[in-house]
C-alpha cells in the first residue's frame, strides 16, 4: 500500500476508517456498510495492520467470530496524503464545523472566558468534545470537570 496507487475498494475502506475512527468498528459490519466482499476487506485490513494504521482484535460479536478494528487515524491520514488522496470531502469538513455547538448557540455573542456564559463551563461544548474524542472525559481535566455544569 505504501508508495503505490490505491484501488477504489482500498480508498473506500480508508475513507470509512478515517470517518469512523474513535468508534467501535466490526470487520463484519464493514462489508455490509460498504457493500464489499468480506474477503476483499480482510485482505486490505491485513495490509493496513502490517503498516500499523489499524489494530485488529479477534472477538465474537452476535454469535459470530469477527475482528474489532481500531483505526490509527493519524497514520491513515498520512498514508492517504502521501498517495494524493484527500481524506475528507468538502461536505464532511462542512458537517464537522456545523456540528460545533458554538455555531448554533443562542449565547455566542455573550460567551467569553470568565463571563456568565463561559466555554470552560459549557455543557454543550463539553458533550461535543467528548463525542468527538469517542470517550467519556479524556479531553476534560478533573479540575474543569467540576465546572462543566453548563448553561
Amino acid at each position: 500500500m505504501g508508495g503505490r496507487e490505491f484501488s477504489e475498494n482500498e480508498v473506500q475502506i480508508l475513507k470509512y476508517l478515517v470517518r469512523h475512527s474513535g468508534q467501535e468498528i466490526y470487520q463484519s459490519q464493514l462489508s455490509k456498510d460498504l457493500n464489499l466482499d468480506p474477503r476483499i476487506i480482510s485482505k486490505i485490513l491485513i495490509k493496513l495492520e502490517e503498516l500499523g494504521s489499524v489494530e485488529r482484535t479477534s472477538i465474537t460479536h452476535g454469535g459470530r467470530k469477527t475482528f474489532l478494528v481500531k483505526p490509527v487515524r493519524e497514520k491513515l491520514i498520512r498514508i492517504m496524503e502521501e498517495a494524493g488522496i484527500d481524506p475528507y470531502s468538502l461536505e464532511e469538513i462542512f458537517n464537522d464545523v456545523a456540528d460545533i455547538p458554538c455555531i448554533k448557540c443562542p449565547y455566542i455573542y455573550k460567551c467569553y472566558e470568565g463571563g456568565y456564559y463561559d466555554p470552560a463551563s459549557c455543557q454543550w461544548l463539553t458533550d461535543y468534545l467528548r463525542r468527538k474524542a469517542g470517550t467519556h472525559g479524556s479531553l476534560i481535566s478533573p479540575r474543569s470537570e467540576s465546572r462543566t455544569q453548563g448553561i
